[in-house]
């Protein structure tokens, strides 16, 4: 029997669906209109579960019963163009449209997003998910921050910082983030795994604002709603002025996001590490991206074929799904950089997947910063240089992907701009890839500062790759620390017994400022490596 709260919650989907197919973005779609109203009509009477792509090639696109979805990718193709005009719908039109729908990537079962929040409710954000299916994105709630100073004309502030950490949460492609409407108080482990299961949440991020005369004290958790499991939790007290009162929350709410949300952070490392234990059916694809990211922090043979394995999956389950056709994409750019095995149109299938990324999410940070880099392993600075300027514009303040903006740039002779980059991000997150040492040491060994260079080389730790004793040994050589330098170079050709005949064309694959490469090679022979005719 269908309750009044659950008929309201229908009606609101409907009249929201009312209003998407009248829009001047789906008139004239004949096929995204009945798509979506199938997806939606069915998941609201219950049959959500049937929503594969067999059951909607054959139910309306007439596919006859032999239709096989892996050999006939139409379903897929025509819900990433849904995906895209709903989009575009939320970002002009239908701003003011109560009720988010959205079709998560990875799935066909539509979610319903209530978008209001009640700005003059003390008792908090009442915004939930009022839908869920399966979605290839982890879901963060986040709870609404208690207001315990003891003065309800505060709540102004528990608010405001609520709602910033939800905007730059919100910045991460990687995760979908909902606002929880748990407001009650201190809960306890089984409160707090009951409501996380009722937001469908992977994670539950909430806190507490307190005030004195002069302080201002915010708390921080991160939960794990299945275990109940404390992940991180942190105290911010700031002195406080009637001034400072906005820098306070852009400063701990920045600290906060870099700390849980990055690509390195706390979120993507624990749910790597889980999925190492159990299949997480629902997050194939997200798995996938997981892959890429611990071989991005792990630079070894092994990560490597196991992130590019993973996403070649989600490529073939997905083809639509951009962040994925941009890290494959990059892992055949690695390959060619790397100069491994058969890798002679390594450039060219990454061309392929990277076009199809940039169409599918044009707004995405990685997927741009990836499409800048396919100009950059071609040589073609102006398009380097205006892709990457894009990517930057896209989020200005994730420091993890700026670090990656920064240490290309700089590789592209962009010192300064490059080296500032960088170094925001590495002191930002205790959790940057080892590989941005492999810049800092460039930048001082350009500067004839061995030493330092190879204190950066020395750091710069990729087990099965060649640059490593690369960077050490030049470093080594202009030090005239001979035998230290032999022990390199049996090193790079024990890991790559061809580098002497390759190694201003390898060399020039990452650092593209002709003076340096030749310095570098310097620095190789007075180690002792013969190196081939150029």
């Amino acid at each position: 029997m269908e309750t009044t709260s659950t008929a309201s919650r229908t009606e609101k989907i409907r009249s929201s669906l009312s209003a998407i197919l009248a829009s001047s973005e789906f008139s004239g779609k004949e096929k995204n209109c009945t798509l979506l109203k199938f997806l939606v009509e069915e998941t609201l009477a219950g049959r959500a579960d049937h929503l594969k792509q067999y059951t909607i090639g054959t139910a309306i696109l007439n596919r006859p019963p032999d239709f096989n979805p892996d050999l006939d990718p139409i379903v897929r193709i025509l819900a990433g163009r849904l995906r895209r005009s709903l989009n575009t719908y939320y970002e002009q039109e239908g701003r003011e449209n109560p009720i988010r729908i959205e079709i998560p990537k990875g799935s066909y079962i539509p979610i319903f997003i209530d978008t209001r929040i009640d700005e003059t409710d003390d008792n908090e954000s009442k915004s939930v998910i009022l839908e869920a299916g399966d979605s290839i994105r982890p879901v963060i709630a986040v709870q609404p921050l208690r207001n315990l100073t003891g003065d309800p004309g505060q709540a102004y502030f528990a608010r405001g910082f609520t709602q910033e950490l939800i905007i730059e949460l919100s910045r991460y492609e990687d995760f979908q983030v909902i606002i929880s409407d748990e407001s009650s108080g201190e809960a306890d482990r089984n409160q707090i795994h009951d409501a996380g299961s009722a937001d469908g949440a992977h994670f539950i991020i909430s806190g507490s604002v307190r005030k004195a005369e002069k302080t201002i004290k915010i708390s921080i958790q991160l939960v794990d709603p299945a275990s109940g499991e404390y992940i991180w939790g942190e105290q911010f007290r700031r002195d406080l002025t009637a001034a400072n009162l906005l820098t306070i929350q852009e400063e701990i709410v920045y600290e906060i996001i870099t700390n849980i949300a990055g690509e390195y952070g706390l979120i993507p490392r624990r749910l790597y590490h889980e999925g190492r234990k159990k299949p997480l059916p629902d997050l194939q694809t997200y798995d996938a991206i997981l892959r890429f990211y611990h071989y991005q922090s792990n630079l070894t043979p092994e990560t490597y074929r196991a992130a590019f394995q993973a996403l070649e999956q989600a490529v073939d389950r997905d083809p639509e799904c951009g962040i994925a056709c941009a890290m494959l994409a990059d892992l055949f750019q690695n390959a060619y950089a790397f100069d491994l095995p058969g890798g002679e149109n390594d450039l060219a299938r990454a061309g392929e997947l990277i076009r199809r990324a940039v169409e599918a999410e044009p707004a995405n940070q990685l997927v741009r910063i990836i499409s800048a880099l396919r100009y950059f392993h071609l040589n073609q600075r102006a398009e380097f240089l205006q892709e990457m300027s894009k990517a930057e514009a896209l989020n200005p303040r994730s420091p993890l992907r700026l670090g990656g903006i920064g240490y290309f740039l700089a590789l592209y002779s962009e010192w300064d701009k490059g080296m500032r980059l960088l170094d925001a991000a590495m002191k930002m997150n205790a959790n940057y890839p080892v590989w941005y040492h492999g810049v800092t040491c460039a930048f001082y060994y350009r500067q004839k500062k061995y030493k330092e260079a190879y204190a950066e080389a020395l750091q710069y730790d990729l087990p099965g790759f060649f640059w490593a004793p690369v960077l050490r040994g030049a470093c080594l050589g202009q030090l005239q620390q001979y035998e230290e330098a032999r022990e390199q170079i049996s090193q790079l050709l024990e890991l790559k017994p061809d580098f002497p005949q390759k190694a201003q064309p390898l060399i020039q694959r990452y650092i593209k400022e002709e003076p340096l490469v030749d310095h570098i090679i310097q620095g190789l022979q007075n180690a002792g490596l013969e190196v081939g005719s150029r």
